[in-house]
C-alpha cells in the first residue's frame, strides 16, 4: 500500500512540481490552473496539498480591474449532485466516506492521505470527477479582459489561511492548445503494432498530462484510449512514450492518430502515422506433413490453413535435408487442397519435401518441416548364393556370393536353436559379401545364418540357404522382435517379444533416435522380462522417432538392436477441462483472478472472457503451461461477463472448452 501512496504521489507531484514554475506562482498549500475557451468560460482546476484540504471547501473569486467578485460561495466534494450521478457508485461512495474523514479533521493517517492522493490524480484526468471532488470549476461569465482567480479554504467557522491566486487569462482569448507529439513512428512486431513518439514541447500555462490515440482501418474507427493515456513521469525530449496495440485488424493499412491532452481534457490538432498490417498467419506453414512412398510415387498429405487469406500451397522437393530445394508445382495449388502426388521419383532414392503457404498478395512463407519418403522399385533382388561360415577364436566369419543385381548391400539373419524366428544381426546394409560376428570366451549355442539382398529401394530378396554354426555357451541374449507400433494419442506405442529362449532374457532396454541413421540412446527405465509394451509420453504431435530395443541377460550383456521402426506421433487426446473458478477482487485495483486445473502434461491452457451479449470469446492469456491461476486485468464496469478454458496440444489442435462460469460485475 505505501509502495502505491509513493507512485500516486510522484504523479502529483510532476503535476504541481514540474510545471508548476510556468502555471502559476507556487505556494506549498497546493496549485490552480485555469484555462480560456476565447467565448467568455474559463475553467479552472486546482489541487490542494495533502494536508490541506477544507474542511468546508472553496470560495471563489474572480478579480478583474483590481475589484474581487464572490462566483461561488462553497465548492466541496460531493456538492455537485449530477456530477456525482455522472461517476460509479463505488466513487461516489468514496468521495462520502473522504467528506466525512475532512469534516472531522482526520485526515492525518497514511490511508486517508492516500485517498487525498488518489483522488486529486482521478480528478486530474476525469473532469467530471474532478467536479464531483469540488477541485473543477468552470465560469461561464468570464466575459472580456484580463481576469485572474482566487480561491480561499473555509472552515467550520467560515474561512481558513489556504490561499491558492491563479494567473490571468482574457476571457476572449483562448489558452494555448497543447503542443502536437513529434516523430511519430508505427512498428510491427509479430501480431502487434507499437506506437512510439516524442514527448511535446510542454504549454507555457497548461501541462500535458495525457495521450489520446485513434486507429482508423478504412471506413472504421476505433478509440484505443477511452480513458486517456497518462504522460508518465517523465516528460523530458528524451523519453519515448510507446502504447501497444495488440491484435488489430490484418490485410488493410491502419492511420493512427495521436493527440496530446491537458489537464482539461482539451486536445492538440492530431498527428498520424500509416502502417499496412499483413496476416501473418497467413503465411504459416501448413500443419501434419506426411509423405507415403508407392512404387514409382510418392503421396504429400498435409492439413490446410484455417486462415481465409491463404490463397494456396508451394511443394518443394530435395535430395537432401537441408536442401537446395526444388519447387514441384510451377503454380500455387489452391487452398483448400490437402495432397499431391509426385511421379517424378526414382526407386530407392531418398526424398524429402516441405509445403509453403501462399497469401492474396502472392507472398511466400516459411516452409514446413522436412519430411522424408523412399520409394520402391517394382523387381526384387535374387537371393545370395555360396553362403559360407569360417569359425575362429573370436569371431564367426560369414562370406557369400554378390548377387547379379544392383543392391544397397546384405542383411544378415541368425536364428538361435529352439526359435523358429530369424533375428537381423546388422542394423545397417553390409555392402561387401563378408560379415564377421565377434564372440567372447565361454561362447556358446547352436545358430542357423542366411542373408539377403537388399535393394537401392529397401526391397529384399528371398533368404539364402542357411548354414548352421555350434559355439561354446556364452553368447548374449537374442534380439527382441518389435511387432507392433502406434503413435496414436501424442505417445508412442510398442508391442515387442523376447527372442527365444526367452530364459536368456533378464531385462529390455529401449533405444530411441531422430533418424534411421543413427543408433540412438536408451530411454526410460530398464524393462522386466514379462513386459511387452512400451509407452513413451515424452513426444511431439508430428514429429518422427526411430525405436529398437535390445535384450540384456543377467551377466549384463547386451543383444543386438532390433530392426528400427520408425512411428509418427499423431494428435494427443485433448480432455474437456473443469469448469474454471473466478473471484473479484477489488485492491490493489480491480480485476478478475480466474483459477483452473494445471493442464495435462504436453497441453496448454487458453483462458478466454466475453461480455452480456456478445457472441465472441476472446483470449484473456495463454497459450501456456504449467499454471493454474490468471487475471483479468480490465473487466467490464458493469454487467454480466462469462469465463472458460480450452487446452491446446503441442500441434495447435484446440479441444473442446470448459464449463462457462459468469460472474456480475456489479
Amino acid at each position: 500500500m505505501k509502495r502505491i501512496a509513493i507512485i500516486i504521489l510522484c504523479l502529483l507531484c510532476s503535476l504541481s512540481v514540474a510545471f508548476g514554475s510556468v502555471t502559476v506562482k507556487q505556494d506549498k498549500k497546493g496549485n490552480i490552473w485555469v484555462a480560456s475557451d476565447g467565448k467568455g468560460t474559463v475553467s479552472l482546476f486546482w489541487i490542494p496539498a495533502i494536508s490541506e484540504w477544507p474542511s468546508e471547501g472553496w470560495q471563489i473569486e474572480r478579480i478583474s480591474g483590481g475589484k474581487a467578485t464572490v462566483i461561488a460561495k462553497k465548492i466541496m466534494p460531493g456538492l455537485d449532485e449530477e456530477a456525482m450521478k455522472a461517476i460509479t457508485t463505488t466513487e461516489a461512495e468514496g468521495i462520502k466516506k473522504f467528506i466525512t474523514k475532512i469534516k472531522k479533521g482526520s485526515l492525518v493517517s497514511d490511508e486517508d492521505k492516500l485517498a487525498g492522493v488518489v483522488f486529486s490524480l482521478k480528478s486530474a484526468t476525469d473532469i467530471m470527477f474532478g467536479k464531483a471532488m469540488g477541485l473543477r470549476f468552470i465560469d461561464n461569465n468570464a466575459g472580456s479582459g484580463p481576469i485572474s482567480y482566487r480561491l480561499t479554504a473555509l472552515n467550520a467557522s467560515g474561512r481558513a489561511g489556504t490561499v491558492l491566486q491563479s494567473i490571468t487569462v482574457d476571457g476572449s482569448k483562448q489558452t494555448e492548445l497543447p503542443e502536437q507529439i513529434k516523430k511519430l513512428k508505427a512498428i510491427q512486431d509479430n501480431d502487434s503494432v507499437i506506437l512510439s513518439w516524442s514527448n511535446p514541447t510542454q504549454n507555457k500555462v497548461i501541462p500535458v498530462i495525457a495521450y489520446y490515440i485513434e486507429r482508423s482501418a478504412g471506413d472504421l474507427k476505433d478509440i484505443l484510449t477511452p480513458q486517456p493515456l497518462l504522460i508518465g513521469l517523465k516528460s523530458d525530449k528524451k523519453s519515448s512514450p510507446v502504447y501497444l496495440d495488440k491484435k488489430p485488424p490484418v490485410e488493410v493499412e491502419l492511420i493512427y492518430s495521436v493527440s496530446t491532452v491537458d489537464l482539461f481534457g482539451r486536445k492538440s490538432a492530431p498527428v498520424q502515422v500509416r502502417i499496412f498490417i499483413p496476416d501473418k498467419n497467413a503465411l504459416m506453414p501448413p500443419t501434419q506433413v506426411i509423405a507415403k512412398a508407392g512404387d514409382g510415387y510418392v503421396d504429400i498429405s498435409w492439413k490446410k490453413n484455417s486462415s481465409q487469406l491463404t490463397t494456396g500451397y508451394i511443394v518443394e522437393r530435395s535430395m537432401l535435408y537441408n536442401g537446395p530445394y526444388e519447387n514441384l508445382t510451377t503454380r500455387a495449388l489452391k487452398r483448400d487442397e490437402e495432397k499431391y502426388r509426385d511421379k517424378t521419383v526414382m526407386g530407392g532414392s531418398t526424398y524429402y519435401y516441405r509445403i509453403r503457404s501462399v497469401d492474396s498478395r502472392g507472398d511466400i512463407g516459411n516452409p514446413s518441416f522436412a519430411v522424408m519418403a523412399q520409394p520402391r522399385s517394382e523387381e526384387y533382388p535374387p537371393a545370395p548364393e555360396n553362403l559360407k561360415a569360417h569359425i575362429g577364436n573370436t569371431r564367426i566369419r560369414l562370406t557369400w556370393d554378390s548377387v547379379n543385381f544392383p543392391v544397397a548391400g546384405y542383411f544378415i539373419y541368425k536364428k538361435v536353436e529352439g526359435s523358429e524366428n530369424w533375428t537381423q544381426m546388422n542394423e545397417r546394409l553390409t555392402p561387401e559379401t563378408l560379415y564377421d560376428i565377434p564372440f567372447g570366451e565361454h561362447n556358446g549355442g547352436k545358430f542357423n545364418f542366411r542373408i539377403t539382398a537388399v535393394g537401392f529401394d529397401s526391397k529384399e530378396s528371398k533368404p539364402s540357404r542357411h548354414v548352421e554354426v555350434i559355439l561354446p555357451d556364452n553368447l548374449p541374449p537374442n534380439t527382441p522382435h518389435i511387432r507392433a507400433v502406434s503413435g496414436a494419442g501424442g505417445k508412442a506405442l510398442i508391442d515387442f517379444v523376447p527372442a527365444n529362449p526367452e530364459t536368456d532374457t533378464d531385462q529390455f532396454l529401449i533405444l530411441r533416435s531422430g533418424t534411421d541413421r543413427e543408433i540412438g540412446v536408451v530411454i526410460g527405465d530398464p524393462l522386466p522380462l514379462n513386459a511387452r509394451r512400451f509407452e513413451d509420453p515424452f513426444v511431439e504431435p508430428g514429429q518422427v522417432y526411430w525405436y529398437r530395443i535390445v535384450a540384456v541377460d543377467r551377466a549384463g550383456n547386451r543383444s543386438e538392436p532390433s530392426k528400427p521402426v520408425v512411428i509418427q506421433i499423431g494428435t494427443p487426446d485433448i480432455p474437456t477441462p473443469k469448469k474454471p473458478e473466478v473471484e473479484v477482487v477489488t485492491s490493489p485495483f480491480r480485476y478478475v483472478k480466474i483459477t483452473f486445473e494445471t493442464p495435462p502434461f504436453g497441453l496448454s491452457v487458453i483462458v478466454q472472457s466475453r461480455k452480456e451479449g456478445n457472441q465472441n470469446w476472446k483470449t484473456v492469456t495463454g497459450p501456456v503451461s504449467d499454471i493454474n491461476e490468471a487475471v483479468d486485468p480490465n473487466p467490464v464496469d458493469k454487467g454480466k461477463i462469462q469465463y472458460r478454458i480450452v487446452y491446446r496440444s503441442a500441434n495447435g489442435v484446440v479441444g473442446k472448452p470448459s464449463e462457462v462460469v459468469e460472474i456480475d460485475m456489479k
